[in-house]
Formats: C-alpha cells, sequence, structure tokens
C-alpha cells in the first residue's frame, strides 16, 4: 500500500438496548439462585432495569479504579472493588472458586 492511499477509519459498532438480551430464563435461573420460589409476568422488565441500573454503576466504579491506577486494561481486581462499592459488602474472590460476597 501506498501512502497516498487512504484507508477509510472503522465505525465502532453502537450497541443499543442490549438488556433485552438478558432472557426470562435467565432471570428465572438467577431468582431461583438467590431463593425466589415463584415470580409473577410482569417482574422482568422492572428486573432487567435494575440489572441494568447496577451494572452501569459496577462498570463506572470499575473504570474509575482503573483510571486512578493509571491503566488502559481493566483487571480483576477492579471489577471486584467496582462490585464492593456499589454494594457495600465484602467481595472474596479467589481464582480458583466463585466469588462469595460476606457481610461487613
Amino acid at each position: 500500500m501506498s501512502a497516498k492511499t487512504q484507508q477509510p477509519k472503522r465505525e465502532k459498532k453502537v450497541y443499543r438496548n442490549n438488556i433485552q438480551s438478558i432472557t426470562k430464563p435467565g432471570i428465572t435461573r438467577l431468582a431461583r439462585q438467590a431463593g425466589v420460589v415463584g415470580m409473577d409476568g410482569g417482574n422482568y422488565d422492572d428486573i432487567r432495569g435494575i440489572l441494568k441500573a447496577y451494572l452501569e454503576q459496577v462498570i463506572r466504579d470499575s473504570v474509575i479504579y482503573t483510571e486512578n491506577d493509571r491503566r488502559k486494561k481493566v483487571m480483576a481486581r477492579d471489577v471486584i472493588n467496582g462490585i464492593e462499592s456499589a454494594t457495600g459488602e465484602h467481595v472474596a474472590f479467589d481464582l480458583g472458586t466463585k466469588m462469595k460476597t460476606c457481610k461487613k
């Protein structure tokens, strides 16, 4: 390629309304794991809204921790700190096991 030919810049894909990809069975599995016995059909959109707000807060806090350390890559510890600041609970994390929350 010569220096005279310009490649068009790639456009970033804009993701919209991705929260709808969280399906009813997925929400039901999360609810069952949390101990919920039954759910009404109208709750799914409310749960999606709450989940979206929670994830936005965790991601925002994780990016703040990453920027504070002057890094460009978000590490697992940043996400854990974001979860801790969003929930106010301590998160115990081991690479070989699942995450567990502990009350302070």
